[in-house]
């Protein structure tokens, strides 16, 4: 990855990230490693995540919509306000953390794992559960509907 690039998203500076992003083929940030992180107002869209861990990170308003996260790991993180309407999450492992007010519509959950989150005032439809396993998760609020797929483990 750029380092450039590397260095918006550590140091959390939205605008000089998009700016770096701008006119060219969207950055890989496939396989890479964020730690306590804090993100607000990070687009994401149509970019690879794909193997990408967040641990212990507060992303806050960022947009994952097209995004691949096929294989990635959110490890004690908080999603606020985020949007993942059309990403890619077959595999994807969501390990505690809570994500509140968030957007998952359009989905295939194919092979993803979410154990102990918190789903507050989520946003989850048109949803293919095939596969997925989905446990220990509490639910305040939201909306839940046309959820399908078999072999789903809840």
């Amino acid at each position: 990855m750029n380092k450039d690039l590397h260095g918006a998203l550590r140091a959390g500076d939205a605008d000089r990230f998009h700016a770096l992003c701008r006119g060219g083929e969207l950055p890989s940030l496939a396989g890479e490693t964020f730690s306590d992180l804090a993100l607000s107002g990070f687009d994401f869209s149509g970019m690879d995540l794909s193997n990408t861990e967040f641990a212990g990170c507060l992303l806050e308003g960022c947009s994952f919509d097209g995004v691949d996260l096929s294989g990635a790991y959110f490890d004690g993180s908080t999603v606020v306000a985020a949007t993942f309407d059309g990403a890619t999450i077959e595999g994807l492992a969501v390990d505690g953390g809570g994500w509140k007010q968030c957007r998952l519509v359009g989905l295939a959950w194919t092979d993803s794992e979410w154990t102990g989150v918190e789903w507050a005032q989520c946003t989850i439809e048109d949803a293919d559960w095939s596969g997925a396993s989905i446990s220990s998760i509490t639910v305040s609020g939201g909306r839940i509907a046309r959820i399908g797929g078999s072999d789903a483990t809840l």
